[in-house]
């Protein structure tokens, strides 16, 4: 251990370490007028003020001036600084899922279509990401969630909401958390109503609907980015 030494009238003294050490450590052994502390990866023999009683396993204070331990934290938090106790690490992220297919559900013939979405009367679309959506949410600190829309035709109001399946269903799909979208064209951000639905564990895609408009969108076959959900946040 580096020290601190200070000339005095041709007398060398021991003023201290180098560098401050962490005034807490653990008791873990114990001897008659001195006790072993374990301070980081260091062993320290040390005194102790009178009328302290410790046994082994304690967290102590020490007095590194005197080299004596003077007492017992009152909580048992490891103390800024200390050797090999780090903070849990952040970090950010902006990742882009790719749904796995797409379709339309056609009501009228209580069957899905490949190719093409469409969001009108009676008919429904969805993208399928397996559980690769899911699974990139768990744990994460969501901050945007934006989805891909390569339009063809938009008429009137398009319809955004989530759904739980990993690929299509054999019925209609249904939509949780809908909401209309003030912009249906390309990169479109999604509101926080959707971000927190997504995260909801039982999430596994998104799907589009209108009971007026006529909506057309170019699916994953034509368009390998058609429905990709853009995630940002940290973990």
């Amino acid at each position: 251990m580096s020290v601190q030494l200070i000339n005095q009238a041709g007398t060398w003294l021991l003023t201290g370490p180098a560098v401050p050490l962490v005034s807490r450590g653990r008791i873990t052994a114990l001897g008659s007028t001195q006790h072993t502390v374990s301070v980081g990866d260091q062993d320290y023999l040390l005194g102790m003020i009178s009328g302290l009683s410790v046994q082994v396993g304690d967290p102590v204070t020490i007095d590194w001036a005197n080299r004596v331990i003077i007492g017992k934290p009152t909580t048992d938090a490891p103390s800024v600084g200390t050797p090999g106790i780090k903070p849990p690490s952040i970090t950010r992220f902006d990742v882009t899922v790719q749904a796995v297919t797409s379709a339309t559900y056609l009501e009228s013939e209580n069957r899905w279509s490949d190719g093409e979405l469409l969001a009108a009367p009676g008919r429904s679309g969805a993208w399928f990401y397996g559980s690769a959506l899911a699974n990139t949410l768990v744990g994460a600190s969501v901050e945007t969630i934006s989805i891909y829309l390569p339009a063809i035709r938009l008429e009137n109001t398009l319809v955004l909401g989530v759904h739980t399946h990993a690929q299509a269903p054999t019925g209609a799909p249904v939509l949780t958390a809908q909401i209309p979208l003030d912009s249906a064209r390309d990169w479109v951000v999604l509101p926080s109503s959707l971000v927190s639905a997504l995260q909801a564990e039982s999430a596994r895609g998104v799907g589009i609907t209108s009971t007026t408009g006529d909506n057309q969108f170019a699916g994953v076959p034509g368009d390998p980015l058609s429905g990709a959900i853009r995630i940002t946040g940290t973990r």
